[in-house]
């Protein structure tokens, strides 16, 4: 959504598919993750787990995925742990590099006052079956 406000377009209302209980922040698929009249070319999900859920809803409701629709996550994070087995294309994060980051950060600020700032840790892209 940030990307395609950042070049002047807004997402349609429809497209964007809540998948959990903002009270709890539990994802809840039965309530939440609703596949819309309109169909988009594609879904990109905040997390795999949840284009997971998504990838299993569209081939229940008879699309194809990728040829109909294609699907990728975020986090190559699958709580079951089969994230291969899955295939979901995702952007899968660096978490030990992240993990080594943020410690140097707590070493370097017990040692100083002076604030990090945004710190970025790169990831990488995995093209599996679903996009």
């Amino acid at each position: 959504t940030r990307s395609l406000m950042g070049n002047g377009l807004r997402p349609k209302e429809p497209w964007i598919i809540p998948d959990r209980d903002p009270a709890d922040g539990v994802i809840d698929p039965e309530r939440f993750i609703q596949l819309p009249e309109e169909m988009p070319d594609a879904f990109f999900c905040n997390c795999d787990r949840t284009a997971s859920i998504l990838t299993k809803k569209l081939k229940e409701a008879g699309y194809r995925v990728p040829e109909d629709v294609r699907v990728a996550g975020y986090d190559n994070f699958l709580p079951d742990g089969d994230e291969e087995e899955a295939g979901i294309t995702t952007y899968a994060l660096d978490c030990p590099g992240m993990a080594a980051r943020a410690v140097h950060m707590i070493r370097h600020k017990i040692r100083s006052a002076y604030s990090y700032g945004l710190v970025s840790v790169s990831g990488s892209f995995l093209k599996r079956t679903s996009a």
